[in-house]
C-alpha cells in the first residue's frame, strides 16, 4: 500500500475555480490496482478508480475506460509518461479523456460539459498545470 498527497485543481471555461487536497491510497494485487482518492475537506468528493493490469482499462464509478492514445504527456521531473483513456461506451455527458499512469494514478480528467480536473503532487505548479491543460484541449 502506498499513500501520497494530491492537489486537485478544477478549471471551468479556462479559468481556475478551486484547489482541494486529497489523500491518495494505492493498493496493488495480482490483476488490479485500486486508487482511492479521499478529500481532506469534503468527503462527498471521495472516489475510487480501478486499473485492470491485464487489459489496461480503468473503472471509474460504473464506467469503463480504454486506452486510446499512449504517451500524451511526460512528466519532465521523473520522465513518467501518461496515456489518455476514453469510455468504452461513449455517453453524452461522460468524462474523458482521462490522463493516467499506473504508477501515479490520475493526472487529469477532462469534463466536456463540466470542469476539468488536474491532480498534481505539488501544491503550486502553474507551469505543469498549463502544460497539461494544453495537452487536453
Amino acid at each position: 500500500m502506498v499513500t501520497e498527497s494530491r492537489y486537485l485543481y478544477s478549471y471551468s471555461l479556462n479559468s481556475f475555480k478551486a484547489r482541494t487536497e486529497f489523500k491518495l491510497t494505492k493498493i496493488t494485487n495480482d490483476s488490479i490496482i485500486n486508487f482511492s482518492y479521499k478529500s481532506l475537506t469534503d468527503s462527498t468528493r471521495n472516489f475510487e478508480i480501478r486499473y485492470r493490469i491485464k487489459n489496461k482499462s480503468l473503472n471509474l464509478s460504473l464506467n469503463e475506460y480504454k486506452i486510446y492514445k499512449e504517451n500524451v504527456f511526460q512528466n519532465k521531473d521523473s520522465e513518467m509518461k501518461f496515456d489518455n483513456y476514453e469510455l468504452f461506451e461513449p455517453i453524452i455527458d461522460g468524462m474523458g479523456p482521462i490522463m493516467f499512469n499506473e504508477k501515479y494514478g490520475i493526472l487529469a480528467i477532462f469534463g466536456p460539459l463540466g470542469p476539468t480536473h488536474i491532480f498534481l503532487n505539488k501544491k503550486n505548479d502553474s507551469i505543469r498545470m498549463n502544460e497539461i491543460l494544453n495537452k487536453l484541449h
